[in-house]
């Protein structure tokens, strides 16, 4: 089995989990035997993978094609998208939104080119970015599209999504062929905005890479670090975690807690620590590589998720691979396969300040929680998505 996967990111060019997922993805297909050629913008700083053919569309040829003058996809993108969706630094390269833009259409017309050129049994476009080119190489090749949903428009802005990237989102999962998405929770979202029939929609969760023996006790950690890792935007609802945390220094006064992770909200953050009196207990690190994001974890004794809007959280699964027991909010993914995390109401300051303290201050229940943890981390596997991924190749390819 042949697959071209189209993606917007790849280690280290990440934004958040979406780039991690790749990988992950990747790795679990060609475990199963599968061959996957994964096109990027630009592959230039990608991490090499072993068995795994990395394309950056950056030198790829365009030749002028009457199809794509009347194509769907040229349709999709035709109005300049004008923000960046993910808040994030995998699109720090570009200049200016023309930039975006312009580069979101070379891609789409390259991928193209490369499906007009080599033969592939499936096409898998990962989220609205890749969408248009997905479209694109099916119209030039015949080729059966998925369109994996990471997440929605309406889960990263809210009541400010942007109508274009809705329309292209729209575009895509009408086009495709079959919709995976990360949980049960975006997969009813799909179904009640877009209007999706349930039978084209498969839930293929996240996983996390292996780690060998994941602690499974707290008699090695010894400090108080509070951990928020993420991107610092509204989806994520840091200024939750702020206040939490300044209800957890009453109880806990040796404390200290760190927002790592960058975004547009983070100058606000800060001012917000500020204002709440956290100057000495809060530390943002800002955008961390993947070796700091590793250290991260192993220092960390509480990781906190306090998203709004959540399809899925790799981070909690990261975490908890790690040995750090994880508080989320209700609704998010992840707890479809992370059941031992604790659970908050979105936006309750409170709760998820008593949460804290009961991780920081009761070892049992701490230990508890990372027994039950450990069983669905080793559950949790890249491999068996791979297998998950392979079979609906099957299925597809008929």
């Amino acid at each position: 089995m042949r697959v071209l996967m189209l993606g917007w990111e790849f280690p280290p060019r990440v934004s958040g989990g979406l780039g991690t997922a790749c990988r992950g993805i990747t790795r679990g297909l060609m475990h199963a035997g599968t061959e996957v050629l994964f096109v990027l913008p630009s592959a230039h700083d990608s991490q090499a993978v072993d068995g795994l053919d990395l394309m950056g569309c950056d030198r790829v040829p365009i030749m002028e094609d009457r199809r794509w003058a009347t194509s769907r996809a040229r349709e999709a993108i035709g109005v300049r998208v004008q923000l960046d969706p993910y808040s994030g630094r995998s699109f720090g390269c570009f200049d200016s939104v023309a930039d975006v833009h312009g580069e979101l259409e070379h891609y789409t017309r390259a991928v193209g080119e490369i499906a007009r050129a080599r033969s592939f049994d499936v096409i898998h476009a990962h989220d609205w970015m890749s969408f248009p080119a997905g479209m694109f190489a099916k119209e030039l090749a015949g080729t059966p599209l998925i369109a994996h949903v990471h997440s929605l428009e309406s889960d990263r802005a809210g009541d400010k999504a942007d109508p274009r990237i809705v329309a292209v989102e729209r575009a895509g999962l009408e086009a495709c062929d079959q919709i995976v998405c990360v949980s049960e929770s975006t997969a009813r979202a799909i179904r009640e905005r877009y209007g999706i029939d349930g039978d084209r929609i498969r839930v293929v969760h996240n996983a996390v890479e292996a780690r060998g023996s994941m602690p499974t006790s707290s008699s090695k950690r010894k400090g108080q670090c509070v951990l928020f890792m993420g991107r610092i935007t509204q989806q994520k609802d840091p200024a939750t975690f702020l206040e939490a945390a300044a209800l957890v220094l009453r109880a806990v006064p040796t404390a200290r807690f760190v927002l790592a992770g960058d975004g547009d909200l983070l100058p606000d953050m800060v001012e917000l620590s500020l204002k709440l009196g956290l100057e000495r207990a809060v530390r943002f690190t800002g955008f961390l590589g993947e070796a700091e994001v590793d250290a991260m974890y192993e220092h960390a004794d509480v990781f906190v998720m306090p998203s709004r809007s959540e399809p899925f959280g790799l981070v909690s699964l990261e975490a908890m691979s790690h040995g750090v027991p994880v508080v989320a909010t209700r609704g998010s993914g992840v707890l479809e396969t992370l059941s031992s995390a604790l659970v908050v109401e979105p936006g309750d300051a409170a709760g998820l300040a008593e949460q804290v303290v009961a991780l920081l201050t009761q070892p049992e229940l701490r230990e508890a929680v990372l027994a039950t943890g450990a069983t669905e981390v080793r559950n949790a596997s890249w491999e068996r998505r791979g297998v998950e991924l392979a079979e609906l190749y099957a299925e597809l390819v008929g």
